[in-house]
């Protein structure tokens, strides 16, 4: 599907409200959706509908699949609503699709993202016993 496509059904789905946007990632072209909602489940734990959760979510393709990868962030927190984005954006932007060997020998594309493998350095060298 042509992420254009996506991109209208992101809008269909999401309403007008909804601030939908094809952008460019170092991991190629995605769908960026920013909304508020205020859902049932944190109405009922006292959340005011004045204050409602800011979310966006990228919708990337993934490479030779025909699936797509979809990352959601959030924040209840309004007061902080354009930095969190502005960092959401920046960890999205750090994406990268890398080859990967499977058992088979085979080779896939998986995604990788720069504070993923800053994360996953620091437990590996952890779990060996290094500093």
């Amino acid at each position: 599907m042509p992420v254009e496509w996506m991109a209208n059904a992101v809008r269909e789905r999401q309403g007008p409200t909804a601030d939908v946007s094809v952008v460019t990632l170092p991991a190629g072209e995605a769908v960026r959706c920013r909304r508020q909602e205020t859902s049932d489940d944190t109405r009922e734990l006292g959340q005011r509908p004045e204050r409602p959760n800011t979310l966006v979510d990228f919708h990337l393709p993934i490479p030779n699949s025909g699936g797509w990868l979809v990352l959601t962030f959030s924040t209840p927190i309004p007061e902080l609503v354009d930095p969190l984005a502005d960092m959401f954006d920046a960890i999205a932007d750090s994406l990268r699709w890398t080859e990967a060997t499977r058992p088979d020998g085979g080779r896939d594309r998986i995604a990788e993202s720069f504070t993923a493998r800053r994360v996953g350095s620091a437990g590996a060298s952890d779990r060996e016993g290094g500093s």
